[in-house]
């Protein structure tokens, strides 16, 4: 996240940041292919869900 997002950006105010961020979470996990497993990470994430325990 520190070199594909922070150090690629320049901000306004916190707001901006914000914006920013949430565009890029949605496109990071909802829009493109992870290198690694080539699925969308929301697709991994709900996959491994039912294998997941709560923690506490």
């Amino acid at each position: 996240m520190k070199s594909s997002f922070f150090k690629q950006r320049r901000f306004h105010d916190m707001e901006d940041l914000e914006t920013q961020l949430t565009e890029w979470l949605q496109q990071a996990n909802h829009e493109r292919l992870s290198r690694a497993t080539g699925i969308l990470p929301e697709e991994r994430r709900l996959e491994e869900l039912p294998r997941l325990r709560a923690s506490g």
